[in-house]
């Protein structure tokens, strides 16, 4: 036991000196929230550019070109001028392009044309398209002798609320699934990165001989145990400062870009502006919006945090070590990096295989296929975390916990 600790010992602090480490685990989360900045940055600022559309139309009594309503983003103009002089005299500077509707739309809905000066961009296409697909229904359910008005207000959107059967605490499928599968998600990057490190390392001590002195004083499973876990240790500990790290810059820079945006202050003060000038169905709507953002909220504090905390770092643990054994024997049966990409193709499908799984997993989590992938210990890490959110019978954990040890320990032994 401890050969096993000296070595867990060295294999942790060797990577955790190394300068790589070092700038990775620095740089990692500074490249994270400088992207999210720049996204909260772009969004302020806004990337949709003013899009002046000519509206030439034939119908009888012009009925789309007077009811097209601007936005802030497409403004539309009445042209009363013939098609072929309008594109003849077409000033690509001050109008974007022009929307011919003829006379034979109501027979031909796909006649609907518009001309541009360079090719059409998707979300000016988009929302006249839009703006047309109302105005057409608009017409023709008057047409029929229907009130849009009084349709619109027959339309309900319905939410149902999910609560366990005594009625005491809430849930949500949705953010069960998001939740199940993030951990999923993660256990399944730090799995690939890590388990790759442990088949490099066995890779270098074999190629330089220094294995064939080790072996001479320790035992050939004690060796493999202490560097499993010892980098094992190096990816906790690299996980945690990234997870303290990201949210400290990314909440320090989004305010930042808040503060110095021009657009910032705009914004805030519309948003104000619009709340006075409300009517009450959208303070209703507004109302709903912030009782089911609650509702989210309140639900995420049924779940059992602790628990969900020990079993993803059991899993994240248990799923590492398991496929850091399979990695260190690719690096024990090979010689050279060229020969690594046959042999690491057996490892890699199984994994990619539990997160396609946890896909299908996530929509049924007490079915068969559920159970036995998340049984199974090549698939079992991921899987079991996808199911932890929708509290898999106690049996199937334990089960799944043993059966996931004794993988990694016979893995390592073999």
């Amino acid at each position: 036991m401890n050969k096993i600790i000296l070595i867990i010992k060295r294999e942790y602090l060797t990577r955790v000196r190394k300068k790589s480490f070092i700038v990775m685990t620095i740089l990692g989360p500074v490249l994270m929230g400088a992207v999210i900045a720049a996204i909260t940055f772009m969004a302020m600022q806004g990337t949709d550019s003013v899009s002046v559309i000519k509206v030439i139309d034939q119908t009888e009594g012009q009925i789309f070109a007077g009811k097209m309503q601007s936005s802030k983003t497409v403004i539309y103009t009445t042209d009363n001028s013939p098609i072929d002089s309008a594109r003849a005299n077409f000033d690509g500077e001050l109008t974007y392009g022009i929307l011919y509707i003829p006379k034979t739309v109501f027979t031909a809905p796909n006649s609907f044309t518009i001309y541009t000066e360079k090719k059409a961009n998707l979300s000016v296409v988009s929302s006249i398209e839009k703006d047309l697909q109302a105005l057409f229904e608009d017409y023709k359910m008057r047409g029929a002798g229907i009130d849009p008005v009084v349709l619109a207000n027959t339309k309900v959107n319905i939410a149902i609320k999910q609560k366990s059967i005594s009625g005491n605490q809430e849930s949500n499928a949705g953010a069960s699934a998001a939740l199940g599968f993030g951990s999923g998600l993660l256990i399944y990057m730090f799995t690939f990165i890590y388990g790759a490190q442990v088949m490099r390392g066995v890779m270098e001590e074999k190629s330089s001989r220094i294995v064939e002195v080790i072996m001479s004083s320790v035992k050939p499973f004690e060796l493999m145990m202490g560097k499993i876990i010892g980098i094992a240790m190096v990816a906790l500990t690299q996980l945690a400062i990234w997870i303290i790290l990201t949210f400290i810059i990314t909440s320090s820079l989004t305010s930042i870009v808040a503060l110095v945006s021009p657009e910032a202050k705009t914004k805030m003060e519309q948003v104000q502006s619009n709340r006075m000038m409300m009517d009450d169905k959208s303070k209703q709507d507004m109302e709903n919006f912030k009782e089911d953002n609650l509702d989210v909220t309140a639900m995420f504090a049924t779940y059992n945090i602790p628990k969900m905390l020990f079993m993803f770092l059991f899993y994240f643990i248990g799923g590492y070590l398991l496929y850091s054994a399979l990695f260190a024997a690719v690096g024990a049966a090979v010689d050279s990096e060229t020969d690594v990409q046959q042999f690491m193709l057996p490892i890699t499908i199984p994994l990619i295989f539990a997160y396609i799984a946890a896909t299908f997993v996530m929509q049924n989590p007490d079915s068969p296929m559920g159970f036995w992938f998340s049984i199974i210990p090549f698939t079992s890490p991921i899987v079991m975390m996808v199911r932890m959110p929708f509290d898999p019978p106690m049996f199937d954990i334990i089960l799944s916990m043993v059966m996931l040890i004794a993988g990694f320990i016979g893995t390592t032994w073999l």
